[in-house]
């Protein structure tokens, strides 16, 4: 913290303008815009001058990654009795004002406008760029080498996003399957497939950011519209663009929230009749259920039995729509969301594709059986479809009021109907 405590904010030149401040006076309005800025700006922007592009740039993207971890462990420390709480205050507040003032600094270097869209093929990019590809794959790791050509053959694609000075460093990709029909799991992925000349849907199943120094930056959100008109412009017979997308968190949430408050806490998501179901399902008393399902869903290779997997899928399901649509964020980042501001839902996922105009238009069960869907989200996935002639009113409406659009697959989910009728 040595560079913020000696190169930060003068809080006591600050204080001697805002003492010395005239309303009609511009000059002194100038002097508390300079003096209320970091020091350390002006060493970040001779970095950025005076080394090389390629350099300054990646030295800066690499030092708001390390401000972020640091920040991450101080937030996540427990104080005891021998540490400086307000010390451990000071240095939360400075990492935060660093990060920001990072942000701040980079983000006009990484505007769409600046940035390339390549094409990432098997035969005609570098194998370097494949192999970070390949190994900084977040959503759906590779788990061969004939995934990866599988990812990259002809009725698939995959976009990057580079930087000019950075032209070997993908910083954000998607992967898109061409196909004829909505993908409702994983192996269809794999499995399905459709020539340039027949697909109609285009199925983002995998979108992943490389830098955590630019978090914030919001390169996915350019990097689907550019894309979408690269596919329309390429394969003039794709009326279609969904997505097949995780849910990162479902069982954790159910875990540390559903269970815990499920009952006369304000959370019961299923409702009594809805527990008495499940109960009914499970074999025990309504009061126990939403643990009994946790404990279910917790236990190794659960999916395979047949039985258990038909009893709870009703009452997964309509956990997970809740969750994906009533669930909004309390927080973001280190700050309470304030009562003005409007709701942003809880999944990020849902939060990314919503804020760029999609509807939330199916869920689908079991649709990820692997080791990580199942711990994450007990291997339920989701369908966002942009619907092109909605996209714009979508985002709109989001950032506005906080509405997300749902099909009514999901609102039957949410009222209740399909439970009601599978149970």
């Amino acid at each position: 913290m040595q560079l913020v405590n000696s190169c930060g904010v003068d809080f006591g030149r600050v204080s001697g303008a805002v003492s010395g401040f005239d309303e009609h006076d511009y000059a002194t309005v100038a002097n508390l815009r300079e003096v209320s800025t970091p020091r350390y700006l002006s060493i970040f922007h001779r970095i950025l001058s005076e080394a090389r592009r390629d350099v300054g740039l990646s030295f800066l993207v690499d030092l708001r990654t390390d401000v972020r971890s640091y920040a991450a462990i101080v937030r996540q420390g427990q104080p005891g009795d021998d540490v400086d709480r307000d010390a451990t205050h000071r240095c939360r507040a400075q990492l935060k004002q660093l990060d920001r003032d990072l942000l701040a600094l980079l983000a006009p270097l990484f505007s769409p406008t600046i940035l390339e869209l390549r094409r990432i093929t098997y035969d005609g990019t570098p194998a370097s760029i494949i192999e970070k590809v390949a190994r900084k794959e977040a959503v759906h790791p590779l788990r061969s080498l004939k995934d990866l050509r599988t990812r990259l053959g002809p009725d698939r694609r995959c976009f990057a996003f580079f930087h000019p000075s950075l032209p070997a460093e993908p910083l954000v990709f998607v992967h898109v399957a061409l196909l004829d029909r909505i993908p409702r799991a994983m192996d269809e992925i794999g499995t399905l497939s459709a020539p340039a000349d027949e697909a109609t849907v285009a199925a983002f199943y995998s979108i992943t950011s490389t830098q955590p120094g630019l978090a914030g930056v919001d390169l996915g959100h350019a990097l689907l519209r550019q894309v979408v008109e690269e596919v329309r412009s390429e394969v003039p017979g794709i009326r279609t663009f969904a997505t097949l997308s995780p849910i990162p968190r479902l069982r954790q949430w159910m875990e540390s929230v559903v269970v815990r408050n499920g009952s006369g806490g304000g959370m019961d998501v299923l409702g009594r009749e809805g527990r008495e179901g499940l109960a009914r399902a499970l074999g025990c008393g309504a009061d126990d259920a939403l643990g009994r399902l946790v404990e279910l869903v917790g236990t190794p290779s659960w999916q395979e039995d047949d039985g258990a997997t038909e009893a709870v899928r009703p009452f997964l399901m309509r956990i997970a729509a809740h969750y994906l649509v009533n669930e909004k964020q309390r927080q973001r980042g280190d700050e309470e969301v304030g009562p003005c501001q409007p709701p942003r839902p809880l999944d990020g996922v849902a939060r990314f594709h919503v804020r760029n105009g999609a509807e939330l238009e199916g869920l689908n069960y079991l649709a990820d059986p692997s080791r990580r869907g199942m711990r994450n989200s007990c291997g339920i996935m989701a369908n966002y479809r942009y619907r092109l002639d909605a996209i714009e009113a979508n985002h709109v409406a989001h950032e506005v009021g906080g509405t997300m659009p749902v099909a009514d697959s999901v609102a039957d989910w949410l009222a209740g109907q399909q439970q009601q009728e599978e149970a």
